[in-house]
């Protein structure tokens, strides 16, 4: 665990990468919830099944809900203490299909857990991995 600092508030930043929204929690490591903020991304989808989104509009919503948080020095309340992050904690949607280069840049939008491309398969990701080999080879 971090060293604790007088004038400053320990904090965990927590997000969870869901469906249609990030949700982000800025927790005191007493359990307070110092901030909560939220942003939407958009599903692509189709009448063949199809349920994509773009990895980069879950970056941007990332961003869009915690910049807000680092802009200024973040203080809580009447509290006069700043804000330090100790750590973060992240949770996502599954199984979503992200594929990427080398550099770890999208290829192409994301097969979610909601598409039924991939069929009768199952539900995992080795299903929407076979699909993608087989219909997108060059991503």
């Amino acid at each position: 665990m971090a060293e604790r600092r007088p004038g400053v508030i320990p904090a965990v930043l927590g997000m969870d990468l869901g469906t249609s929204e990030v949700k982000a929690a800025l927790v005191g490591l007493d359990g307070t919830l110092l901030e909560l903020a939220r942003a939407g991304y958009p599903t692509d989808t189709g009448p063949d099944g199809r349920a994509e989104q773009d990895p980069r509009d879950w970056y941007a919503a990332i961003a869009s809900a915690v910049r807000p948080w680092w802009t200024t020095p973040r203080r809580t309340g009447q509290d006069p203490r700043l804000v330090e992050v100790q750590a973060v904690c992240c949770v996502g949607q599954g199984p979503t299909l992200a594929a990427v280069d080398a550099a770890g840049e999208p290829v192409r939008n994301a097969l979610t857990w909601q598409d039924r491309r991939p069929g009768a398969g199952g539900y995992g990701l080795l299903p929407r991995m076979a699909w993608l080999a087989r219909e997108d080879p060059a991503a």
